[in-house]
């Protein structure tokens, strides 16, 4: 980072409950106008009133990331409505414990179900990412970028589909940071008994 934010303005997905709901209201202590990318409305509303409560703006915004040109256009309004992008957070994907994710090993999972998948738990945080350098870029000051990725650091048995998605997040992240200087990307992963990932968000930014 080249010099000090001069506007807080987070994107976030994945935010409206449990772990990503503390960051957005963590986001919002640090000083962040909060934009929720969200098609779940009701909670999101909730967070919306906890969060002006705090003192910052908070805007909800309908949109699917993994859609190239519903999320380029997302991005856009935000940008055209709040002058900059300075924060993105990621919290996609099925965990291996929520109902509906296929526990099945790597030869057992159909392609389909690799398709399937990945189209949602990975390019939703590859479209997020993409689009927050394009608009960070533009920033004199850059701006943060935030993966989040729990379960995914080692590989176990049928959970292909989940460890395969963060592994090629982490190598996302990482690229990231290699191609530029002024954005700074976290793969955040959180460990039983270890900081919070809401608690590591405040390092980051504070």
């Amino acid at each position: 980072m080249k010099s000090e934010p001069k506007n807080k303005n987070a994107v976030l997905s994945g935010a409206t409950r449990g772990m990503g709901r503390e960051v957005s209201l963590q986001l919002a202590k640090a000083g962040y106008n909060i934009c929720l990318l969200t098609h779940n409305l009701p909670d999101a509303q909730a967070l919306k009133a906890a969060i002006e409560q705090i003192g910052p703006d908070c805007y909800i915004y309908p949109c699917k990331v993994e859609d190239d040109d519903e999320a380029l256009a997302t991005f856009q309004t935000i940008e055209d409505r709040l002058g900059s992008i300075d924060l993105v957070f990621t919290n996609m994907g099925l965990m291996p414990d929520s109902a509906g994710y296929s526990n099945k090993s790597v030869a057992e999972l159909s392609g389909r179900e690799w398709r399937d998948y990945l189209a949602t738990a990975l390019m939703g945080v590859v479209n997020s990412t993409r689009l927050a350098v394009r608009f960070m870029q533009k920033n004199e000051w850059g701006g943060y970028i935030l993966d989040v990725a729990p379960w995914g650091e080692t590989a176990q048995a049928k959970l292909g589909l989940y460890t395969t998605s963060r592994g090629a997040i982490r190598a996302l992240v990482e690229t990231v940071n290699v191609e530029n200087s002024k954005i700074k990307a976290y793969l955040l992963q959180p460990q039983a008994g270890r900081t919070t990932i809401a608690a590591k968000v405040a390092q980051i930014v504070q």
